[in-house]
């Protein structure tokens, strides 16, 4: 039981919280791991790029919509030649 800890109510509501926190952080993270953002416009595309993505909106249509964002290279390598071929067809850069 080395792993127990006496704490109080207050102090287990905020621990609670700061777990929901980091775990909202990951998610965040998780949504734009496979897209790089042009630092130049990352102020202004991070943002509208997250909301995409959380209303539904694959990587692919932001990559085609916003300016400044791309695929990283190792994500657009693993695609076999056929999805890159309807990609660049419906006018995403890969």
């Amino acid at each position: 039981m080395d792993n127990l800890e006496w704490v109080t109510p207050k102090e287990n509501m905020a621990h609670a919280q700061l777990g929901a926190a980091m775990q909202a952080i990951a998610t965040e993270q998780l949504l734009t791991a496979n897209l790089k953002f042009d630092p130049q416009f990352r102020v202004f595309s991070e943002p509208r790029v997250k909301a995409m993505l959380r209303e539904g909106a694959t990587v692919y249509d932001v990559v085609k919509h916003i300016h400044g964002v791309t695929l990283k290279k190792q994500f657009a390598k693993g695609l076999d030649t056929t999805t890159k071929r309807n990609l660049r067809k419906q006018g995403v850069p890969i």
